[in-house]
């Protein structure tokens, strides 16, 4: 008598481990999402900041998986810079998250807004993190750690500390 159980007929009964991989999870039931943005001139000593928003509506928190980060100019410097909960200056535009899964017709809860700025846009906030980078490209790895929790934000500063302007690019994984 067999008492085995088998999710093939070759493998022992799996599971998927929820706590590793809860973005593949959300992935699946389409509630992983990525937002990008590119500035394709950023002065010297100006600001690109995009803010993540989850309304107190929402009733769910915001696990970021992943932020990375590149720019094209060789031998160039910025830094990123990361603010909970920052009041921000200035008007800022909306960008729409794409859902990672294409079969999925979900939208994202987050608000999501970007800025060019000629001076620093963050009024006030508590500072997180603080990153001085180069040319080579930066990923931060936060495998849904970093959560936002609704009626709280997260606001991702890039200054260009490079002495002429660059062309930068900035990428977020959530769910």
């Amino acid at each position: 008598m067999n008492n085995m159980v088998f999710n093939t007929d070759k493998n022992s009964f799996y599971s998927i481990d929820v706590y590793n991989n809860l973005f593949v999870l959300a992935a699946i039931e389409g509630d992983a999402y990525t937002i990008s943005g590119t500035v394709g001139n950023l002065p010297k000593n100006q600001y690109y900041l995009i803010l993540l928003i989850n309304p107190i509506s929402s009733k769910i928190n915001v696990h970021i998986k992943n932020i990375y980060s590149n720019t094209s100019n060789a031998s160039s410097t910025y830094s990123l810079i990361l603010y909970k909960n920052a009041e921000i200056a200035g008007t800022l535009t909306s960008i729409t998250p794409v859902n990672l899964n294409f079969g999925s017709s979900k939208n994202s809860i987050i608000l999501c807004k970007n800025q060019v700025a000629s001076t620093n846009p963050i009024i006030s906030g508590v500072l997180l993190e603080t990153i001085y980078l180069g040319y080579l490209p930066y990923e931060s790895s936060y495998h849904g750690a970093l959560i936002i929790p609704p009626n709280n934000s997260l606001s991702i500063l890039i200054q260009n500390t490079d002495n002429s302007s660059i062309s930068l690019s900035v990428k977020i994984l959530y769910c």
